[in-house]
């Protein structure tokens, strides 16, 4: 695969990073290591994807669309899959993009370049290490911040003049120039999508109804581990969205047993957690009904039919003395944290009286 440079992207910043910084016994340098790197940002694929045909897909290497599922579509559709990102149609990738693509520095301090550039000319005129970074920074008038850490540039410091950062002790998402050339490329294609649009596609039409919500609760009960990794097999081949309130609602009961079963490493399954953001063990074996309603806001599928299945659990939930953001105590009345946050502020409200101030 080649891929040529294009422009940066708003969401990259070409930068100089110190590596290290080596004195003899008579403070003068012995070496100044340097690379040149991209501060990268997250970015958030908001197009969505329509299938079409003859498409040809690239799936990048940070997606867990199982592999299968997709060879399968593609021979019942018309459209393939392709390893070379410059033929594709459609690009896929998941929200670890950027994550995958980059490595993260350690606590880093950060000056202007300029004023690195000056500090160096003024303090060590007739330093080659030093001449050498004067020179690179003359060469790329694009590169406007350094990064080093707060040792190093103690050590780059001087009695002459000290270097002041304007960001101190921070990490930062970085990239090679070759993984620069591909993010970028992605990241400006018009049609680069999440996976989760091809996920819909892809995956089995099979809704859950609240005949199977018990079978499978049933099989989940089971002492049989068998048992346990069929259920989770089932739930990673339904329709996601369709049976969203469904599958939250087996994590909220089941969530320990799926995170301890060997099931939960499948690549099926894998897809599935990382569809409703389910990848941390905690978030997977302490989901609570607050939880369940987040997710499926966070999806845009709070719907009132989803809400018929939801407050019964409430109330049963409420008698325990459970408290929860999203319900309270009114008969019972659902009701979203931002809703409660608004009919707070509205208790200090009061027109019948004259201001205290």
């Amino acid at each position: 695969m080649s891929i040529k440079s294009i422009p940066i992207n708003i969401t990259m910043k070409k930068i100089l990073r110190i590596t290290s910084v080596d004195k003899d016994k008579n403070a003068t340098f012995k070496s100044i290591n340097y690379e040149i790197a991209y501060i990268c940002k997250d970015h958030e694929f908001t197009k969505k994807y329509e299938f079409k045909d003859n498409d040809i897909f690239f799936i990048n290497s940070d997606c867990s669309i199982p592999r299968f599922k997709l060879k399968t579509f593609c021979e019942n559709n018309n459209c393939k899959v392709t390893r070379d990102i410059t033929k594709a149609t459609a690009i896929f990738v998941s929200s670890d993009l950027v994550e995958k693509e980059t490595k993260r520095s350690n606590y880093v301090d950060a000056v202007k370049a300029d004023e690195f550039k000056d500090h160096l000319i003024r303090c060590y005129p007739n330093d080659r290490y030093a001449t050498d970074l004067v020179k690179l920074l003359n060469l790329c008038t694009d590169i406007d911040t350094v990064l080093a850490s707060s040792y190093q540039f103690k050590e780059l410091s001087s009695k002459i003049s000290n270097l002041k950062p304007f960001s101190e002790s921070f990490h930062y998402k970085l990239c090679s120039l070759d993984n620069y050339n591909k993010l970028n490329y992605i990241i400006t294609h018009p049609n680069a999508y999440h996976q989760d649009d091809l996920l819909k596609i892809i995956n089995g039409s099979i809704v859950m109804d609240t005949e199977m919500y018990d079978q499978i609760s049933n099989m989940l009960k089971s002492t049989d581990n068998n048992d346990t990794k069929l259920a989770m097999e089932l739930i990673a081949n339904l329709d996601y969205d369709s049976c969203a309130v469904y599958i939250l609602l087996l994590f909220k009961n089941f969530g320990s047993k799926m995170w301890e079963s060997g099931y939960r490493h499948h690549v099926n399954f894998k897809s599935l957690l990382n569809y409703f953001d389910l990848n941390e063990r905690y978030s997977i074996t302490r989901i609570d009904l607050d939880d369940v309603v987040t997710r499926l806001k966070n999806k845009n599928l709070l719907t009132d039919d989803v809400l018929k299945i939801l407050m019964p659990i409430a109330e049963e939930e409420i008698k325990d003395y459970r408290p929860f953001n999203h319900f309270k105590v009114k008969e019972i009345e659902f009701q979203l944290e931002e809703d409660k946050e608004e009919e707070e502020d509205e208790e200090f409200v009061n027109t019948d009286e004259e201001p205290a101030f």
